[in-house]
């Protein structure tokens, strides 16, 4: 029940029924905003480092040139440092 200025107000069936699923919610959006957040770190993390081994993988005999091209050293930065989070 709400008082407002001495009265009493009954709060109708569909208000409290919402302000029960909202607090009822919260929790588990948190829960599911960090899990999706991990699942998705944890796969673009993958992605990056497969591709990175495919393409050295390309270049095998002369993998020196593998770091010739400018773009190749920016994705093996990405890779490391997307690993760094893992290591310390």
């Amino acid at each position: 029940m709400y008082y407002i200025f001495g009265h009493v107000l009954q709060p109708q069936l569909s208000q409290v029924h919402c302000d029960l699923c909202i607090v009822a919610t919260v929790p588990i959006s948190s829960f599911f905003t960090q899990f999706a957040s991990a699942f998705m770190e944890i796969a673009s993390q993958s992605i990056f480092t497969f591709e990175l081994i495919v393409k050295f993988m390309a270049e095998m005999p002369g993998w020196q040139r593998f770091f010739h091209d400018g773009w190749n050293c920016l994705d093996a930065f990405v890779v490391l440092t997307g690993y760094e989070e893992y290591l310390f």
